[in-house]
């Protein structure tokens, strides 16, 4: 099965392309985290499309469309 990411991202679903050009920074926090990278990425996408500079309406802000006032 196909992960999400890789459906809306049209990357392969054994991983052999990137998913972003955040990966590296997603497979480092997410071993940090103990978070599975994929499940972060799949975040990023789903709030930002993968666009740092997003600012909801909200005032979220960022990949992960975090509040400044939880940053």
């Amino acid at each position: 099965m196909k992960s999400i990411v890789a459906e809306k991202c049209g990357v392969c679903a054994h991983g052999k392309q990137p998913i972003s050009d955040y990966d590296n920074i997603m497979k480092s926090v997410g071993n940090e985290a103990g978070i599975d990278w994929r499940l972060l990425s799949a975040i990023a996408y789903t709030e930002s499309h993968f666009n740092a500079d997003a600012v909801s309406s909200r005032g979220a802000v960022g990949l992960m469309q975090i509040m400044p006032s939880v940053a």
